[in-house]
């Protein structure tokens, strides 16, 4: 399938209520920011976004990943229709676009619907997809391999240097589990001081993959090494954390909650015991 690149919109409009982006310090890619249905990429050298359109108005785009080598971006269905739960690659370069899904799990409303994209080094497409689990897509083709179980698919992220992933495992209550999945051998490691979470997407790796935060239900941030066995705890927040990030070079951490309160930490050196602990 081929589609074509269209420009336009209005920038001021776009970014009134972007529903989740990615942020590329190379001075090409600033951002992909995401209506309902479409993916708009922006670059720091033109003034007109990128709409990259293919998604079916009964959707809605949860998230988007960009690979700056080979100018691809992805972006993947949240919730829709069981026949639109897809993931849509386009070419920056050439304009196409490859279609993967739906994948087996793949049911109406949220099931199925995507909780993490992830682009790796070796070309392939890491998914996290609810009732479906953790897949990885090879590009070349459109094939793909389930890593994990349909339960652990609510939520991922990818260390740095591309051995572990931190998943999030749905739970009979609704609550999601933390688990540390090798991404070679599929050896899924517990995290028994971490708990159960409400939103799955508040964790993360350091740049560096030596420690990991996750924010909790209660506004509390964990910071720790990756086995997360004695966490420090950030206190300041009083509601869920729903995101955050670390700063490039690893020194800070942004944490966002779900009044909209964001709050910058220094990260504590997880080597040594917390001040703080669970």
């Amino acid at each position: 399938e081929s589609l074509p690149l269209v420009k336009g919109g209005e920038r001021t409009n776009l970014l009134e209520k972007p529903g989740v982006a990615v942020a590329e310090g190379n001075g090409t890619i600033v951002s992909a920011a995401v209506r309902p249905n479409q993916v708009f990429v922006l670059r720091l050298n033109d003034s007109e976004p990128i709409r990259l359109d293919g998604f079916d108005d009964s959707v809605v785009i949860g998230f988007v990943a960009y690979e700056p080598n080979k100018q691809l971006v992805a972006g993947s269905v949240f919730t829709g229709p069981a026949e639109h739960k897809v993931i849509k690659v386009w070419d920056l370069d050439d304009g196409t676009v490859l279609v993967l899904g739906p994948s087996d799990g793949a049911g109406d409303s949220f099931i199925g619907g995507y909780w993490g994209l992830e682009f790796l080094e070796d070309g392939s497409l890491l998914t996290a997809a609810r009732m479906d689990g953790i897949r990885r897509w090879e590009l070349e083709d459109g094939s793909s391999e389930v890593l994990l179980g349909g339960e652990c698919g609510d939520g991922l992220a990818v260390a740095p240097d591309e051995r572990l992933a931190l998943v999030a495992c749905l739970q009979q209550d609704g609550s999601k589990k933390l688990v540390l999945l090798d991404l070679e051998s599929r050896e899924v490691f517990p995290l028994p001081r971490v708990p159960l979470l409400e939103d799955g997407k508040a964790f993360g790796f350091s740049p560096r993959g030596d420690a990991i935060a996750v924010g909790t239900n209660d506004g509390r941030i964990l910071v720790g090494n990756p086995s997360m066995d004695d966490p420090h705890v950030l206190f300041g927040h009083d509601a869920v954390i729903y995101s955050l990030a670390f700063s490039p070079d690893g020194r800070l951490l942004a944490t966002a909650d779900q009044t909209g309160e964001i709050r910058v930490w220094p990260v504590p050196d997880v080597s040594k015991p917390p001040f703080h602990a669970l």
